[in-house]
C-alpha cells in the first residue's frame, strides 16, 4: 500500500496536475495510515500494510487528538552546525586573502 500511494504521487508529478513535494507525499501517507486503520477496523493489520510500527500510528494519534491534523506534516529543520566547521568569517577572510595575494596564488603557497 506504502508503494501505492509513493507511485501515485510520481504519476501525478509527471503529468503536471498538481505540484506535489515531498512533504505533501509524506502528510497524505501519514493520513492514509489513519483512514486505512479506520476502514479496516484493525490498526495493526494497517499499520503492517503500510509499514509502520503500530507504537508510531498512536503517537500520531495523540498528536493529532491534541493538535489537529496539521501536527502530521513534517517539521522545518534548520541546518545542522558541525562544531568543527570553519565559520564562515574565516572562511571568507582565507579567500580574501588568497585572492588579494599574487605569491599565494601561484601555487606555492597556502591556496
Amino acid at each position: 500500500m506504502r508503494r501505492c500511494i509513493l507511485l501515485l504521487d510520481n504519476h501525478i508529478e509527471q503529468k503536471g496536475h498538481t505540484a506535489v513535494g515531498n512533504d505533501d507525499a509524506l502528510y497524505r501517507f501519514r493520513l492514509g495510515v489513519f483512514a486505512l486503520a479506520e476502514e479496516l477496523g484493525n490498526v495493526r493489520a494497517a499499520c503492517r500494510m503500510m509499514g509502520i510500527h503500530h507504537s508510531t500510528f498512536y503517537r500520531w494519534k495523540k498528536q493529532l487528538e491534541q493538535y489537529g491534523p496539521q501536527i502530521l506534516r513534517p517539521r522545518e529543520r534548520r541546518r545542522p552546525r558541525m562544531p568543527n566547521a570553519t565559520s564562515p568569517f574565516v572562511e571568507h577572510r582565507i579567500v580574501a586573502f588568497c585572492v588579494g595575494s599574487p605569491r599565494v596564488r601561484s601555487g606555492k603557497g597556502l591556496c
